[in-house]
Order: C-alpha cells, then structure tokens, then sequence
C-alpha cells in the first residue's frame, strides 16, 4: 500500500483532501501533519522568514521518518520553498 504524507497549514483542509485523495486513488495511507503557523505568520510579516524556512525543513524531516513514498504539500504558500528543499529529504516532494 502506497504511504503518504500530506503538510497542511489550514485544517478545514485537511479532511476533506486526505478524502478526495483516497477517492481519486484508491487504498492508501495518508498521514497528516497540521502546521498553521506556517500559514499565518508570512500572513502576517508579508514575507516567509529564515524562521519559517527552519520550521518548514523540520516538518521535512520528520515527514520522511514516516518512510512514506510521497510528501505533498496543500498549501500554495510553501510550494517555492518546497521547491528549493525537494532534495533535503529523499522522499519525492510535490
């Protein structure tokens, strides 16, 4: 069975993607990791701080301790630095 973890940083979306995701692909597993910080603090500093950048490679991390097969992000705010961080943890990042 396919293993992946899903970042979010609002969590209304959480169920209901984790849902449309098992819908579209069948039997998997889906873990959740709910970071809302991540949302609101570059909300609110208008910018995604070095602090925002440390806490986003930690929940990389740790996401990868799960041997999961895929980390997918919900959230369009950390998709650039996604990007830049794919290769810090050996997992495929989208």
């Amino acid at each position: 069975m396919k293993r992946i973890v899903l970042i979010h940083t609002v969590r209304s979306v959480m169920e209901p993607f984790e849902a449309r995701l098992k819908a579209a692909l069948g039997e998997i597993t889906v873990y959740n990791m709910l970071d809302e910080f991540l949302s609101v603090d570059p909300n609110r500093n208008g910018c995604f701080t070095q602090t925002n950048v440390s806490r986003l490679q930690k929940l990389l991390d740790i996401a990868a301790m799960t041997d999961a097969d895929l980390i997918a992000s919900t959230c369009s705010t950390l998709s650039e630095h996604l990007r830049r961080m794919r290769d810090s943890v050996s997992i495929p990042v989208i």
